[in-house]
């Protein structure tokens, strides 16, 4: 079973409020379902609510999952495709 995970994606300040991020995801999302994946996941870092609402347009749902890091806490969320 396919399963995709992005790993990283940040979009830099003076390009922010474009909608690229959510092209990107959406861009993601289309090549992992033309590939045969059964769902994609990625985490995304507690209070980056711009990304979890684009995540959650797209379909992405929370798994319950989060992970601390050096950074702070990050939530998993998948999308089943």
């Amino acid at each position: 079973t396919l399963e995709g995970y992005m790993n990283n994606g940040e979009v830099v300040v003076e390009h922010r409020r474009k909608g690229l991020m959510r092209r990107i995801m959406q861009k993601t999302v289309d090549i992992c379902m033309e590939k045969g994946f059964k769902s994609a996941s990625l985490h995304v870092a507690e209070g980056n609510v711009g990304a979890e609402t684009i995540f959650l347009q797209l379909g992405f749902k929370r798994t319950g999952k989060s992970k601390e890091t050096v950074d702070g806490l990050l939530h998993e969320m998948k999308l089943t495709l």
